[in-house]
């Protein structure tokens, strides 16, 4: 339910989220959210983090302190500042124009009387959004009749290394000029303004038609989930790696429903037999699924890999975004026959001792570089045999592996000797089988129909990753990580309650495994 609001002014976060869609903007004015404490570790926490760690690149400056809801009183400080000429920088600087609020994150004065503006981003390279975002800061500064020298974009310094126990912030930080791109388009914001307040003065949002590619970037939109409701389950635009302009053009033409795509319309092998399905609501099993499996064992290991990119980087010797695995789960079963009849009951009760199936596991305390830990213990459950190591996904495993190797050169020859040994059952998945009930869920911005969560619980309804609580998915555990490194808690949170969410969560994504291997050959059809 929504209320139109009056009035409602435009921040930096909702200019650009209506460049990104008018309909997204209007429902982010006139509906009304509590506020709520970012999660330790959560992308909005971090990124805060980082802002406030620019504020060392200009250490006799002040922070204008008033929250965003005490805007009034944020302007008359920021005045303040502007006028003590003793004053080098100022963070957070309030000003309005025009029913436009920004706070900017630098605001440099210059011995002449001008000013850089100085936005802060937490990524490795200046994206198009970042520059429209300080395109609005240096035209809402320039109504408010400041002389602006320069606009910069702050983003990290990817070859950054942390070589002490904190960071050098000088060389974190690179600031790259983007004044002749935000001059360049000020006429783009001007135009933006005028579509957009045109807009909000509207009774009802704007029918806007969603797909993956307007809905995802620059940002997640959250109303994704209300403006497909409507969607049919086999929607155009879920066949798999269809061009969402393809699928646009469709569905302006009335093809709504994958089903209703006629026969004759050119479709990938992979596409077509998603089609299949969709059209007959029967099962694709390829006859060359047998084969597929016929070296994914058992006896086999079944691996996942729990990492994290940490922009602000954890441990002496690593460099920002650097993948540090943290966490893995390791399932062993035997042989065929004790695949076909375990339960995921008896996979959850499966531990250390248990023969001739078993479980293993690591997760790293947080208080030192992991890597050592991690590839050693890994290798003492891995490198007693040559049996096949079960991925889904392969790509996030060998990037663990190849990050482990790195980081602990005189274990690399053993630990990237596993890289062979990996079999991926997702590929096996997709183009070997389809399942009406691959598609019994809306389809989601975050994972796809071939994610894990989904293929697993196809194959095995009572497998519902539903049954965790606390993290459901591997982003979630990367910001668990920075909870146990940090000691900043959630609210009601305890280290070892978190813990052991994390390895139940890791335990669950080696036990969908072994769901899919086993519905897999129970497919095959092969004795």
């Amino acid at each position: 339910m929504f209320t139109k609001i009056r009035e409602p002014h435009l921040t930096k976060s909702k200019f650009i989220s209506g460049l990104q869609c008018h309909k997204k903007l209007w429902l982010e004015c006139h509906s009304k959210t509590d506020y709520q404490e970012p999660i330790p570790g959560s992308g909005f926490h971090i990124g805060s983090k980082i802002g406030e760690a620019a504020h060392n690149l200009f250490p006799d400056g002040i922070l204008i302190e008033e929250a965003a809801f005490e805007h009034e009183a944020a302007l008359r400080s920021t005045q303040n500042a502007i006028d003590n000429a003793a004053i080098p920088a100022i963070f957070e600087a309030a000003f309005e124009y025009n029913n436009i609020r920004i706070r900017v994150d630098i605001l440099q004065r210059h011995e002449d009387g001008s000013w850089s503006l100085i936005e802060i981003k937490s990524a490795s390279t200046v994206k198009d959004h970042h520059v429209n975002d300080a395109a609005l800061q240096y035209y809402v500064l320039t109504q408010c009749g400041l002389k602006i020298r320069s606009a910069q974009v702050g983003r990290i310094n990817k070859e950054y290394t942390k070589t002490t126990n904190t960071i050098d912030w000088e060389t974190y930080f690179v600031l790259e000029d983007q004044t002749e791109a935000v001059l360049a388009r000020q006429n783009l914001v001007a135009t933006a303004l005028a579509e957009q307040r045109s807009m909000l003065a509207g009774n009802e949002a704007p029918e806007v038609a969603p797909n993956k590619n307007r809905c995802s970037k620059p940002y997640t939109c959250e109303q994704w989930e209300d403006c497909t409701a409507s969607k049919p389950l086999d929607w155009v635009h879920r066949l798999y790696r269809m061009n969402w302009k393809v699928a646009s053009a469709l569905e302006i033409s009335g093809v709504v429903s994958a089903a209703d795509i006629p026969l004759d319309y050119d479709l990938s092998a992979d596409q077509s037999r998603e089609y299949y399905t969709h059209k007959t609501g029967k099962e694709f099993i390829s006859k060359g699924l047998p084969d597929a499996l016929s070296d994914f064992g058992p006896p086999a290991h079944y691996l996942d890999f729990e990492f994290s990119r940490p922009t602000l980087p954890y441990f002496q010797n690593t460099t920002p975004t650097e993948l540090i695995a943290f966490q893995w789960s390791c399932h062993f079963i035997s042989n065929k026959e004790e695949l076909l009849k375990l339960t995921v009951s008896d996979c959850l009760s499966l531990g250390k001792g248990t023969k001739p199936n078993s479980h293993f596991e690591y997760l790293a305390d947080g208080d030192v570089d992991p890597s050592r830990e991690c590839a050693e213990k890994l290798l003492d459950i891995l490198g007693k045999d040559q049996y096949p190591i079960l991925v889904y996904h392969a790509t996030a495993e060998k990037s663990a592996i190849k990050s482990l190797a790195k980081r602990v050169p005189e274990r690399s020859a053993e630990l990237l000797s596993l890289l062979p040994r990996l079999r991926d059952l997702l590929p096996v998945v997709r183009s070997h089988t389809c399942l009406p009930e691959f598609f019994k869920k809306p389809l989601s911005l975050s994972g796809g129909t071939y994610s894990i969560k989904t293929i697993a619980n196809a194959f095995d309804p009572e497998f519902d990753y539903a049954n965790l609580t606390g993290i459901a998915k591997g982003d979630a555990a990367a910001e668990a990580f920075y909870r146990l490194v940090s000691g900043e808690f959630a609210v009601d949170e305890n280290r070892q309650d978190l813990r052991d969410t994390l390895l139940a969560y890791c335990q669950y994504d080696t036990i969908a495994m072994i769901v899919i291997h086993k519905g897999l050959w129970n497919k095959s059809g092969s004795p």
